[in-house]
């Protein structure tokens, strides 16, 4: 049986994971700028591996019209966002609410693929 998983070991998964082909905005995606367009997926993969619920917010201040962002809350009351750092200055979030992340249809599974990828990184 594997040891517990710690949210240190599923960051570091999570961000060792992360590319061009799970981003949900690709063209402004670089490895310098990993967590670009990762929330949604990452979200997803987080509560696939620790529980809890899905989190959603509008993003103010984006260059993108409509945008929003997601993270987790975990059962215990814990909420952790994985991918905060992808905000530039001047953008803030509004009001938080329990809501499933919009993914865009690439005709790729972006959720699936990273939360394949993130699982054979960790051996589970």
């Amino acid at each position: 049986m594997p040891s517990p998983l710690t949210l240190t070991e599923l960051e570091h998964a999570i961000r060792g994971c992360w590319a061009r082909d799970t981003s949900d905005d690709p063209d402004e995606w670089t490895p310098d700028w990993a967590a670009r367009g990762q929330c949604g997926v990452t979200s997803i993969v987080v509560r696939e591996l620790l529980g809890g619920e899905i989190l959603m917010a509008d993003v103010h201040g984006s260059h993108i019209d409509g945008e929003r962002h997601a993270w987790n809350r975990l059962p215990g009351g814990i909420e952790i966002d994985l991918t905060a750092d992808q905000f530039r200055a001047g953008e803030t979030l509004g009001p938080a609410a329990p809501d499933e992340p919009y993914v865009t249809d690439t005709g790729v599974d972006r959720g699936a693929l990273l939360l394949e990828r993130v699982r054979a990184r960790l051996g589970r």
